[in-house]
């Protein structure tokens, strides 16, 4: 059983190498779009089905084996092992099921009344990814750059371009890392079993699990080391029972039993004494009580989802006039409904114009990727957001249709431009434009001014970010529903 216990832990830690690789864009390939809810969310129906399915058959591997969150946290618990010499330290606790299933109902509410905020504050893979991207990215960045600098010939490395990062979301995610490490220091599992969505999800179908760690009381001496090694806390050696909703089949308690008795598969019919078939009850179906209280709990919870989405709504559309999306996003609606604000999109961003929103799209699109011309501008050979997008947020276009969707329009301001300021002819808005909307036509004065045809704009935004002028002379509106240029529109090659 240790060779199974070891083979988990070598499946697990590559399976957060793949992503993190992906976050930190050394890796090709995307293993977001086999993470539970990107899955969901995208409809990826294979995924999920093997997911719960795998569930229904053998417990929450997912959580132990594929999770990044989950992993990065028996990772966290392993090295406060270590430290603090306290290993074996961990005992039974009873499951918190009333809290679990109201975050449950406040996270599928807001996943499917489009207030993103919920999800995204919940998602352990979109939490995940901040994490990485918000604060190992930049550091690895550095790491590469100054490498670059050091090493004679630095041609062999590229270098990254680095950006500023934003505020909110790097704050955002050393928060939440603090309270992961914290959680996952002194109480293991207990971030996945009382608040993450993804194991309430997952533990309710693991109750009904056909294969399940379980304890043979004929060979039980009660000596407690699987009780003191859960580090889910779920098992109870005084009644020598599991509750297989916390359960993540991480193996250790099999691994460390002395004499055989803690074994993985089909639970055998044996006679129970009292406690410990009361204690296998509440591992089971609500009771009426329980149901009573978490039917009422969710109750609030769902009325204080669609109060919150009448005003998400509300500030959505007085804040995101101008906020331009990525080409793919389709509308707003879609954006916010389907994002979970994982970042990869702005992680991969050619141009390095794609950054997370504050509160432009309102409150309930905090962190969702946004145009910032300040920092670049939409590349017109590039739809990678498209191809790395995990949930279908931000649609795969091919080349031909990417450089003729609309995502907004440029707007000419002829008082801020330098020939009216200063008498300088610059240009650099039609020098740069790939579809030729922006060109130079000189007024009755004789003077060269830039000229929007707002039938050829797409609104990549080049001519905003190459506009030497402050405040800028040309700025580039977004639309709350991307276009397609037609065909006679369409510029000549």
């Amino acid at each position: 059983m240790k060779r199974l216990v070891w083979l988990r832990v070598l499946l697990a830690w590559a399976a957060v190498t793949w992503v993190t690789f992906a976050f930190l864009g050394l890796s090709r390939t995307f293993p977001a779009k086999q993470q539970l809810i990107p899955a969901l969310l995208m409809g990826n129906l294979l995924a999920v089905g093997v997911i719960l399915i795998g569930t229904i058959l053998f417990g929450r591997f997912y959580c132990s084996v594929i999770c990044p969150l989950g992993i990065f946290q028996d990772g966290v618990s392993f090295i406060s092992e270590k430290i603090r010499r306290k290993k074996n330290s961990f005992r039974y606790r009873k499951e918190l099921r009333v809290l679990r299933y109201v975050v449950l109902v406040l996270f599928a509410g807001g996943l499917f009344s489009g207030i993103g905020v919920i999800p995204i504050l919940l998602d352990p893979y979109g939490n995940y990814g901040r994490m990485v991207s918000n604060l190992l990215a930049p550091v690895w960045r550095q790491s590469v750059n100054f490498t670059a600098d050091i090493v004679s010939d630095s041609w062999l490395i590229e270098k990254y371009d680095i950006l500023p990062q934003t505020e909110a979301a790097m704050i955002f995610a050393s928060v939440y890392l603090l309270c992961i490490l914290a959680a996952a220091w002194f109480g293991g599992r207990i971030y996945c079993n009382t608040i993450c969505p993804v194991g309430t999800i997952l533990g309710t179908l693991s109750r009904f699990s056909l294969l399940h760690p379980h304890i043979r009381e004929d060979a039980c001496v009660k000596c407690g080391k699987c009780e003191k090694n859960c580090r889910s806390s779920c098992i109870d050696i005084e009644t020598g029972s599991i509750d297989t909703s916390r359960c993540v089949d991480c193996m250790n308690c099999i691994a460390v039993c002395p004499t055989g008795a803690m074994t993985f598969g089909r639970q055998p019919k044996e006679k129970v004494s009292a406690e410990a078939a009361e204690t296998r009850r509440t591992a089971q179906p609500l009771s009426r009580r329980e149901f009573l209280g978490t039917g009422a709990a969710a109750i609030g919870a769902a009325a204080a989802v669609i109060t919150a989405k009448t005003r998400t709504v509300e500030s959505a559309a007085a804040g995101a006039k101008k906020i331009v999306m990525p080409p793919g996003a389709d509308n707003r609606e879609k954006l916010m409904n389907l994002c979970t604000a994982c970042g990869l999109c702005i992680d991969r961003c050619k141009g390095g114009v794609l950054r997370p929103a504050n509160l432009e799209y309102g409150i309930g699109g905090i962190f969702l990727p946004k145009m910032d011309f300040k920092s670049g501008f939409c590349d017109y050979n590039c739809s990678q957001c498209g191809k790395v997008c995990p949930t279908g947020a931000i649609t795969k276009l091919p080349f031909k249709k990417k450089r003729s969707t609309v995502i907004g329009k440029a707007v000419y301001h002829h008082f801020n431009c330098l020939i009216m300021k200063e008498n300088i002819i610059c240009g650099n808005c039609a020098l740069h434009c790939p579809t030729k909307a922006v060109t130079m036509t000189e007024d009755f004065h004789g003077k060269k001014l830039p000229k929007v045809n707002k039938d050829l704009c797409i609104g990549c935004g080049a001519c905003e970010y190459h506009c030497p002028a402050e405040p800028k002379a040309i700025e580039v509106n977004g639309l709350s529903k991307q276009d397609t240029l037609k065909e006679k529109e369409k510029p000549k090659k």
